[in-house]
């Protein structure tokens, strides 16, 4: 009887989003029941708002994808195209003639979230305006990891033929690439015998892992108070996947370039990813941009306030005015003729 009226509590108590947002800090254990509760007291009104009411939404392959439409989001519209960019158009799998192609991949910093950017103030936008006869395509997608972005351009991103692919390296990214759960489940590599194996595929749908939350008893959630997580991986696991992203750019014809950047208050102490930048860089002959300095320049003069977490405009503007000087000064042979 006491194991019967405990589980009756249990589920009636662990059914209402506002207790189990208060238990996310436990773990990650506590972290996906939070999120499945949340679906499933928005699904038979709002099935599109599991995610905090964030423009995304599940992805088989990725874990989760931004969401097509017009949104408003911290105060500023958004627009996402059928393809799944932040654009206010849509783009052929052939390049324009005469122009070339240049795709940018990350999380949140790059898709554009803080409150006070609008959307002709983001990386992606202004490197449009600051790069001559240059299509630029956003790839950015809010939580994602550096795993998520090989994956998306291996599966997506190299149907457009890019010329150039812009990799910020981001301690928030690296980090990532040791998890199996974000804004929802998502896949993840493992090093086996020094290659990368993925896991995770395809990522479950929100009504199979629902489904099995209704049927599982409320007291094992109760009595799970450790974090499990994949499991302990190498510290060069995301060396790894950086330097297959980077062979993969240029399977597909493309130029990589990578950028060591922070993220907010990160500006003015050295940054995790810089061992795993330099070494990748090193090994892989990459073309690399070390953004750091600039930012702490900024970051000096007070440019870098910002309301929230990610880079103000004046963050986005030091970002883009690295990756413009370098290309400036490294140009590629067609850009060297048409001089």
């Amino acid at each position: 009887m006491a194991l019967v009226v405990g589980e009756l509590v249990a589920r009636l108590l662990l059914s209402f989003p506002q207790v189990t947002g208060h238990l996310m800090g436990l773990g990650r254990h506590w972290h996906i029941l939070d999120t499945v509760v949340r679906y499933g007291a928005i699904r038979e009104f709002n099935p599109e708002a599991w995610n905090y009411s964030r423009p995304t939404q599940p992805d088989p392959r990725w874990g989760w994808n931004n969401r097509p439409g017009t949104f408003q989001l911290d105060g500023e519209p958004v627009w996402v195209n059928s393809e799944h960019l932040r654009a206010l158009r849509e783009y052929s799998l052939d390049k324009p003639p005469g122009k070339q192609r240049l795709e940018i991949f990350g999380d949140s910093f790059i898709f554009g979230v803080e409150g006070n950017v609008p959307d002709d103030k983001i990386a992606a936008s202004r490197l449009a305006s600051e790069l001559p006869n240059t299509e630029v395509m956003n790839f950015g997608v809010p939580g994602y990891g550096l795993d998520q972005m090989l994956l998306r351009f291996e599966q997506d991103g190299a149907r457009y033929h890019p010329d150039i692919v812009v990799i910020p390296v981001l301690t928030l990214l690296l980090e990532r690439c040791f998890e199996d759960f974000g804004a929802w489940f998502k896949p993840y590599f493992r090093l086996e015998g020094g290659r990368l194996a993925l896991y995770g595929v395809p990522v479950p749908g929100l009504e199979e892992v629902y489904h099995q939350y209704l049927w599982r008893p409320r007291l094992l959630d109760v009595f799970q108070f450790w974090d499990q997580r994949i499991g302990n991986q190498p510290s060069d696991l995301t060396a790894h996947i950086l330097a297959r992203f980077i062979g993969s750019i240029r399977r597909s014809g493309g130029r990589a370039l990578v950028v060591l950047a922070p993220f907010y208050k990160e500006y003015s102490s050295d940054s995790k990813a810089r061992q795993v930048f330099q070494s990748v860089c090193a090994s892989e002959e990459a073309e690399c941009i070390d953004a750091m300095p600039a930012f702490n320049r900024a970051d000096a003069l007070g440019l870098l306030r910002s309301t929230g977490f990610h880079w103000n405009s004046a963050g986005n503007q030091v970002f883009v005015d690295e990756i413009v000087e370098y290309l400036k000064a490294h140009p590629t042979a067609e850009d060297a003729a048409s001089r």
